[in-house]
């Protein structure tokens, strides 16, 4: 086995793979709507998504030292030059290091193009709140039907006999919404909205009726 092409092939395939699963997340719904609509893609939660691209990330970061290991003696004629005799910082290195720096800079600073990059990733989550449906409070999914019913104002034996009709399977009233949701194979917002469809004081008002892209079930909902 040639140890440079394992490295430079390792290096290549988690690069890509940092690319894609970059773009997944630049682009998944905010964390508060993902979790209550249990937004799946390819299988994957937001949460799952967001722990491949650390995973990925870590053996980049490994494969990437490594590479530099193998290659230092290049990487060192990357950084200097030889100029009548002397030895000096080569240009690559300083137009590097200030693309980098205005990188840095300009995205602590809200410079344009930057600021574009990161409205435009802000723009399609909030998207997601339209298509979606936004919880009634923050990480809703992690309550109880009991403390969902005293937070909501609702009449909790009306919420426990309208899931019993909708033929929605869970023990009691301390059963979280999320698990619910997992054990019948749908989200938080979908048992939120059979609760409130039976308050008569509560109309579920514009809550979607799907709860969006899933190609797999998982515990994205109590995550």
């Amino acid at each position: 086995m040639q140890m440079r092409h394992l490295v430079s092939l390792t290096t290549m395939f988690t690069f890509l793979l940092l690319i894609f699963t970059g773009v997944v997340l630049y682009i998944v719904p905010h964390g508060r709507i993902a979790y209550w609509s249990d937004w799946h893609w390819l299988g994957l939660s937001k949460t799952e998504w967001g722990d491949l691209h650390l995973t990925s990330g870590v053996l980049f970061c490994v494969a990437g030292v490594w590479h530099a290991c193998l290659n230092g003696r290049a990487i060192v004629r990357y950084l200097r030059r030889r100029r009548n005799g002397a030895t000096v910082v080569s240009p690559e290195l300083v137009m590097s290091l200030v693309l980098t720096a205005i990188l840095c800079v300009g995205t602590y600073l809200d410079w344009p193009p930057f600021s574009w990059i990161v409205g435009l990733g802000e723009r399609i989550k909030d998207a997601g709140s339209e298509k979606y449906g936004e919880p009634p409070y923050g990480h809703a999914e992690l309550s109880s039907l009991e403390l969902v019913s005293q937070r909501m104002r609702l009449d909790l034996k009306t919420a426990l006999k309208s899931l019993r009709e909708a033929n929605i399977e869970f023990e009691g009233k301390g059963d979280i919404l999320g698990d619910i949701a997992v054990r019948n194979g749908t989200s938080s917002s979908e048992v939120y909205k059979i609760i409130m469809n039976g308050q008569t004081n509560n109309p579920a008002g514009d809550i979607p009726s799907r709860s969006g892209p899933r190609l797999g079930r998982g515990p994205g909902a109590n995550r």
